[in-house]
């Protein structure tokens, strides 16, 4: 599907003002974004492009992509804080 590869070339194309990569959960949250903009009006799109089968290709690549990233070091891995008591 042409729309599922266009996708996946966007997913790993992003990058900050200074060259660097965006952290994982800003990546994510583009691809959520994009899916609540086809979904709204005047779009009105019934499927999702996070989890629908037909979007699979652009999904694995995005989690192959960020994996990539983590691994190298190009993105720090998710820092969980410690609870405030």
């Amino acid at each position: 599907m042409e729309v599922d590869e266009c996708l996946a070339k966007f997913y790993v194309s992003p990058r900050k003002t200074d060259g660097s990569h965006y952290k994982k959960t800003s990546l994510l949250s583009i691809r959520a974004a994009l899916d609540r903009h086809l979904k709204a009006p005047p779009n009105n799109k019934k499927f999702s492009i996070c989890d629908n089968y037909m979007f699979s290709h652009a999904n694995k690549t995005l989690n192959a992509y960020l994996k990539h990233l983590l691994s190298a070091g190009e993105i720090a891995g998710t820092v969980h804080k410690e609870p405030q008591v």
